[in-house]
């Protein structure tokens, strides 16, 4: 028979509860409560797409997920130069106004205003990132500026910006600036493993050492109990997600990572960007808090 709780047991352990409120633990900035009945968050895209000519389905992408335009794309120049006549023949196909914005080379606040204001021209619904990890983050800071949907659309594998719900701010003379937390991750992050292939090798390496970092990253916070950047408790997803980097890194890596003297096709496999991708970018938030 289960022996029933007193009112006074269930006094007590409220009066250990308020004295835990007053009580911090070092190095943290929550009190003690909060880090005892933490709950477990986890956050990642709203939906991910990716494959060879990815690219093809941006358009029929967007619209399911309710982006009929307009739409502005954020691009570096070298995307927009390969690509502008995919995304009109895709976005075009599925209906959606499309206007091009290029990126001017550094994610500043000067910059995050002239997409805003582009936006704005446009009338736009929705906001493209069509580039690096900065062309992401410019186009994420201006969507949540403007409280627009946004999709990341990355060509390089070289970091976890393309799932992170932050952008990472510069001066206009590249020092850094600051970090702008998002309330969500991007709606839609499409990524064309035939574009991403044709980068150079050397970013795919910067990926590989910024996916490998989010293991040990992740297993800190959960060993230390600390709360990660969404306030919350590692969930054992994402630390299986963070795991899962580091295993695919470490079994492929080598050989994914070697120039193929002009075919880059050895780096087409949809299981390899994965990691540098969707499996870094949603569990990165799991890094603590600082």
């Amino acid at each position: 028979m289960t022996r029933p709780t007193s009112s006074c047991n269930q006094g007590n352990d409220l009066q250990e509860a308020d004295a835990a409120d007053q009580t911090w633990q070092r190095g943290t900035d929550l009190p003690l409560r909060i880090l005892i009945f933490m709950l477990s968050v986890f956050c990642s895209p709203s939906r991910y797409v990716q494959g060879r000519d990815a690219t093809e389905q941006l358009g029929p992408e967007m619209v399911a997920m309710g982006f009929t335009g307009p739409a502005l794309i954020v691009a570096s120049p070298s995307p927009r130069r390969f690509l502008q006549a995919v995304w009109e023949r895709s976005l075009g196909g599925a209906g959606v106004e499309l206007g091009v914005h290029e990126f001017g080379g550094e994610c500043t606040r000067s910059e995050v205003v002239a997409v805003v204001s582009a936006a704005k021209a446009l009338k736009a619904q929705v906001i493209v990132g069509a580039g690096g990890g900065k062309v992401l983050d410019a186009a994420r800071a201006a969507a949540a500026e403007l409280d627009l949907p946004v999709v990341n659309c990355p060509t390089t594998a070289s970091s976890d910006a393309p799932c992170s719900a932050l952008s990472v701010l510069y001066t206009d003379d590249g020092a850094f600036d600051s970090y702008l937390f998002y309330r969500r991750n991007p709606d839609l992050v499409l990524v064309d493993t035939a574009v991403i292939a044709r980068a150079p090798v050397r970013l795919l390496v910067a990926g590989m050492g910024d996916a490998l970092a989010t293991w040990f990253e992740a297993r800190t916070v959960i060993e230390a109990h600390r709360p990660n950047q969404l306030h919350g408790a590692t969930t054992n997803t994402a630390g299986a997600l963070a795991r899962l980097c580091f295993d695919t890194l470490l079994a492929d890596g080598p050989l994914r990572a070697r120039p193929c003297a002009g075919r880059p096709s050895h780096r087409h496999s949809s299981d390899w960007w994965r990691p540098t991708h969707c499996f870094q970018g949603s569990a990165s938030s799991q890094e603590a808090w600082r």
